[in-house]
């Protein structure tokens, strides 16, 4: 199911044993964000629909955050 594959990806955007990975931060969260909230009105995703919509409130609630964030904005 490419839902998975979304986040499996945003996920992996996080992972490093050698690097920072903090500035592909926002990029992962907007990415994750698009692909779910255009899913979210499909016909073919409409049993997860509620569960889409609050996973991308949530997204954009950590989005919010990162204006505030003096370590995201020192990594950047």
């Amino acid at each position: 199911m490419d839902l998975f594959m979304h986040a499996n990806n945003a996920q992996q955007a996080f992972l490093s044993d050698h690097v920072s990975t903090l500035h592909l931060a926002i990029p992962a969260l907007e990415a994750l964000y698009r692909a779910w909230s255009s899913r979210a009105n499909h016909a073919k995703y409409a049993a997860f629909t509620p569960a889409l919509q609050a996973t991308c409130q949530k997204i954009n609630d950590y989005y919010e955050k990162t204006t505030n964030s003096p370590a995201y904005i020192m990594a950047m």
